[in-house]
């Protein structure tokens, strides 16, 4: 299984990208798949923060709780 850096390159703008070029037996489209998910993400070296997305403040509640389930 390789490294996050083998799989992993930094681009011109310090933002980090899926390299899938690593060598590995592939099964029928799996690859363009994959990078199709994975291009859905934008990873950065920020921390990570908790948001609550059923609120517009992003702080949880038991009420907007209640709604989103």
């Amino acid at each position: 299984m390789p490294s996050n850096s083998e799989v992993m390159t930094r681009g011109s703008e310090g933002h980090l990208h899926w390299d899938l070029g690593y060598s590995r037996r592939r099964v029928s489209n799996e690859e363009v798949e994959l990078n199709q998910i994975l291009q859905q993400f934008t990873l950065s070296t920020e921390g990570d923060a908790r948001s609550w997305r059923w609120e517009k403040n992003g702080q949880f509640s038991v009420s907007s709780c209640y709604h989103a389930y």
